[in-house]
């Protein structure tokens, strides 16, 4: 992780505990890894919605006209 090797171990430590978030679901590991499935594809979903407005470089414009804002891809655990 770049986190580490630049030594940003407050970073390295919120990407953990995101990491971790993802799995404190209350339920039996069948359940958590479909939960995970599907939050990786509301991430594919939204990637591509995105995708449709980024060639606009305005930001407001983003903020207002798109369905979903401004996206970043995630990274690690946030």
């Amino acid at each position: 992780m770049k986190s580490l090797s630049k030594g940003d171990f407050e970073d390295f430590t919120a990407q953990l505990e995101g990491l971790i978030s993802i799995y404190q679901l209350n339920a039996e590991k069948k359940v958590k890894c479909k939960a995970f499935s599907a939050l990786c594809a509301l991430e594919t979903d939204l990637g591509a919605m995105w995708s449709t407005f980024s060639h606009i470089k305005d930001v407001s414009t983003v903020l207002n006209a798109s369905s979903v804002g401004i996206l970043e891809k995630r990274r690690g655990g946030k």
